[in-house]
């Protein structure tokens, strides 16, 4: 069986010459405490590559999406072509312990662990995932997304992104179930989330107890602070909806005006009431 290659993916679409410091730092403590792991950051153009010679009919979705959506869509990208070890830039690593995670799966993902009330099964996230290349639910995932329609918010636009991995996720879970393709899922305490879960047969437990292969110092990538890019986007994003609102409220003001002034004019007719 092919296991998952052992080489660390991020995405920064401007390019790696362009990564931040303390993004810079992150990496390089992935590379550190894991000796023997490859390490790449890959940029914007060669995702578009990938996404152009693998998905086509994801390319134009693809070319409209915010550089925050853009990670999205390029950690599968990255995933189905060459396989390894993806996640955020803004994630530390804590201590070494992948193998004890990778060990022989082939796809292994982390809960999401804001679910709700209603949602009681672990759902897979988009901080972080590790498969071999040409996964099945790696590629089912992008084939979803390319039917997806494009959303000019990009929180709405990440909701259907993520929408799309933790359904393929959790559908083709229970088809691949004892399967050399088998999917595991990691529980939200080693995202340093330690919370109550309920977990299933195919949740991975680490054999420790302290499960903190991960930390999130400086919080997520979609926060405005993680970036001055971000926080532009952010910020272009926030004043694009209060211009929006303003529009609306305008609009409906206007309507009431208009509304009582005509009520007004029917009044003081001739005949009207008074």
């Amino acid at each position: 069986m092919a296991l998952i290659p052992r080489e660390f993916r991020f995405i920064w679409i401007q390019g790696e010459a362009a990564l931040p410091p303390k993004f810079a730092f992150n990496v390089g403590t992935w590379r550190q405490k894991n000796p023997g792991y490859g390490t790449h950051v890959h940029g914007g153009e060669e995702i578009e590559a990938l996404v152009k010679e693998n998905f086509p009919a994801l390319l134009p979705l693809y070319a409209r999406l915010a550089i925050v959506n853009k990670k999205d869509v390029g950690m599968f990208a990255l995933l189905h072509a060459y396989g390894g070890v993806f996640m955020d830039l803004d994630m530390q690593c804590a201590r070494g312990g992948l193998e004890e995670v990778l060990k022989e799966q082939s796809l292994v993902a982390v809960d999401h662990g804001n679910r709700g009330l209603c949602l009681k099964t672990p759902r897979a996230s988009l901080v972080f995932a590790a498969s071999i290349p040409g996964h099945p639910a790696v590629e089912e995932t992008l084939r979803a997304m390319s039917t997806l329609p494009f959303r000019s918010s990009n929180f709405s636009m990440s909701k259907l992104l993520y929408t799309c991995w933790a359904d393929t996720f959790r559908d083709m879970q229970n088809q691949l179930v004892s399967t050399p393709l088998q999917m595991y899922i990691l529980p939200t305490s080693v995202l340093g989330l330690d919370k109550p879960e309920k977990y299933t047969s195919t949740t991975l437990l680490l054999p420790d107890k302290e499960l903190a292969v991960l930390s999130r110092p400086q919080g997520s990538w979609h926060s405005p602070i993680s970036s001055a890019y971000h926080t532009a986007v952010y910020s272009a994003s926030m004043n694009t909806n209060t211009i929006k609102f303003s529009v609306l409220l305008i609009f409906a003001v206007l309507n009431i005006a208009f509304m009582i002034a005509v009520l007004v004019l029917l009044v003081r007719r001739p005949g009207g009431r008074r």
